[in-house]
């Protein structure tokens, strides 16, 4: 089955589920911040009991999961921005353009323009992929 998401957060986060839980617990890193309600910085054995006890949540979520399965490379992500701006245009046209440029003018200043084609095109080509494939599979949107 083919996975269609809209966001890249959801992409990365539906590609962990498909084998979170599967297999031998291989530990992860924590990190743990806190501070007390007074404002005081905890003393060093109050953050190595937190984060042990986090480690701990950690591996029990891991032991309880049920991973939901697939490959990895199946999972597509369109990540054109949908719930920003207009999207009244049929397809990637000058307003989706618009709102991408202001969305990456975060990230990148010189080279503002060709990020912009590079995301599109990499859409374009991942959408014609699955026009093709979608002769032989099921396609969930998500």
């Amino acid at each position: 089955m083919i996975e269609i998401v809209f966001g890249e957060s959801a992409c990365g986060s539906l590609k962990i589920a498909q084998t979170y839980g599967k297999g031998k617990y291989r530990g992860s890193a924590v990190s743990v911040f806190m501070r007390h309600e007074d404002g005081s910085v905890p003393s060093s054995d109050e953050m190595k009991e937190a984060q042990i006890q986090a480690q701990e949540q950690e591996h029990i979520a891991w032991e309880n999961a049920i991973p939901l399965g697939g490959k990895s490379s199946d999972v597509y992500c369109f990540d054109m921005a949908l719930s920003v701006g207009d999207i009244s245009d049929n397809g990637i046209g000058e307003q989706r353009k618009n709102v991408l440029k202001k969305m990456l003018s975060v990230w990148f200043v010189e080279d503002l323009d060709y990020q912009v084609e590079e995301k599109i095109q990499k859409i374009r080509v991942k959408n014609s992929y699955i026009l093709q494939k979608n002769e032989f599979d099921t396609i969930r949107i998500e």
